[in-house]
């Protein structure tokens, strides 16, 4: 199956994306309470 690749601008994608039926995420990020996680510690060896 051939694949077609079409580079738009981003308010041309944001406007497909809703002509499909998808949602686009809020430009806020949610409020929580809490703390962002700690990162991953790195690997020791």
């Amino acid at each position: 199956m051939p694949i077609e690749v079409h580079a738009v601008s981003r308010a041309e994608f944001e406007q497909w994306v809703l002509a499909q039926g998808g949602t686009l995420p809020s430009a806020e990020a949610p409020a929580t309470d809490e703390a962002a996680p700690a990162p991953a510690a790195a690997p020791t060896r």
